[in-house]
């Protein structure tokens, strides 16, 4: 039997013939579905969600519209799929134990039939369970960045409860674009910064790997406390001068030296870091509230597993500070080269691709998600909230993961996918290794 599923429109139509045009960010990943996991200990309302995703839906028009081509979403409110299902004979426990089994409580969301307009770009199932309720989202990551995309759910929680939302901006062509200029001009000042090209051979395993998932698997939760960041601070200042250290510096620096090492890597190799960061503010005239993909990428300098951690730290803030400058003119010319680059055809990298997922890797991928409003959700009322105990990390396939971990714990989680994942399946309980990540190796 299947689940009821109900199609919900927005609460008013959308302009007419309106659409919302893709940029070539959103084009490349179009093959990518974020699929976000909130656990509640009690029953969702569910009218109650339904009613204030219709009301947001007005908001986010492109959302409950359809694709046409491959560069545009067509606002014609043809409804957002949301179903309800009932597992009783699972508990929250079980779900925080087995993600993956939490994230096969989500309403399926095919690529395909979305780029071919058939079905909506997102999908909404709520599943009751023994001890409480399951909010599984899907989107397509064309439609939004992580960013958006648990900002999003943030204002569901306001318009449910009748609470005001951020008004959210729907325009792509505040991205910057430079005057078009002759491909061969392009590809030469792309090579001249840095970039390379993909090498394509390489590039098939990797593929394989995505497409059957193996590069979504992911290991356990490595918890770093309060405490063990302070420890970790308390280290890395001995050697960072007088640089002012962030908590993102240090988890940087600090999986930059542990990472490496879980795929046998010596003091003298080589390595490189780098993160993603949300472009929104940084990039120039991209406002907070900005939906679509408005987040990239830096590389920072190599670095060999000697380096002390507070060096390393210290070269990542500098790195940065130019980065993520309020507005930066590094992040504001990177993603226009990015864009231009793929308005005329040219598969360039400022890193690269295959290193990061490769079956030994010296590069570290690293994504920070821990500051980002994944926990502040409330689907309740002043006099009482419905607040999520738990949020399973969406299962894209970031090598490196910071995740918050939940309220009134403090400190951050590590979550380690692919390739590391499978290594950490292999790692005795009491290698050292663990001692060194978790920050109690003196």
């Amino acid at each position: 039997m299947s689940d009821p599923t109900e199609s919900i429109h927005a609460a008013s139509p959308p302009e007419p013939e309106a659409s919302w045009e893709l940029t070539g960010i959103d084009r490349a990943i179009q093959f990518l579905v974020l699929r976000g996991t909130w656990l509640f200990d009690e029953a969702l309302d569910v009218d109650r969600l339904k009613q204030g995703l219709s009301q947001l839906l007005v908001d986010y028009p492109h959302l409950s519209g359809r694709m046409e081509g491959l560069d545009r979403v067509r606002f014609v409110d043809e409804g957002v799929p949301f179903a309800t299902a009932s597992r009783h004979e699972l508990t929250l426990r079980r779900l925080v134990d087995d993600h993956a089994l939490a994230h096969g409580l989500a309403a399926p969301l095919r690529m395909g039939p979305v780029k071919k307009g058939r079905i909506a770009p997102m999908a909404v199932r709520v599943t009751h369970l023994a001890d409480g309720s399951v909010l599984s989202v899907t989107c397509a990551h064309a439609c939004m960045d992580g960013s958006s995309f648990y900002s999003f759910v943030r204002s569901w929680g306001l318009a449910t409860s009748g609470r005001p939302w951020p008004e959210p901006v729907l325009d792509s062509s505040l991205m910057p674009r430079r005057e078009p200029r002759p491909r061969a001009e392009v590809k030469a000042d792309a090579l001249a910064r840095g970039w390379r090209s993909l090498r394509l051979l390489r590039m098939i395993p990797v593929s394989v790997h995505l497409l059957t998932g193996r590069m979504n698997r992911r290991g356990p939760p490595i918890r770093l406390g309060p405490e063990a960041l302070e420890v970790l601070r308390e280290r890395a200042v001995r050697d960072a001068g007088d640089t002012p250290l962030s908590t993102n510096d240090l988890l940087t620096a600090h999986l930059s030296l542990c990472f490496p090492r879980l795929f046998g890597h010596r003091p003298p190799t080589r390595c490189t870091w780098l993160i993603v960061y949300d472009g929104r503010e940084r990039i120039r005239g991209i406002p907070p509230h900005y939906v679509g993909n408005a987040s990239y990428s830096v590389a920072g300098p190599t670095y060999t597993l000697a380096d002390p951690l507070g060096k390393l730290a210290a070269m990542v803030h500098h790195t940065l500070d130019p980065v993520l400058a309020r507005p930066s003119e590094h992040s504001t010319d990177q993603i226009a080269l990015a864009m231009e680059l793929m308005e005329v055809g040219l598969f360039l990298s400022h890193f690269d691709i295959t290193e990061m997922h490769a079956r030994r890797p010296t590069l570290v991928y690293q994504n920070n998600f821990s500051r980002l409003p994944i926990y502040d959700v409330d689907f309740g009322t002043a006099a009482h909230p419905v607040r999520p105990v738990r949020v399973i990390p969406h299962d894209l396939a970031d090598p490196v993961l910071f995740w918050p971990t939940p309220p009134g714990e403090g400190g951050v989680e590590v979550y380690l996918t692919g390739h590391a994942a499978m290594r950490l399946e292999r790692l005795a309980p009491d290698d050292p290794w663990w001692a060194r990540v978790r920050g109690e190796e003196a």
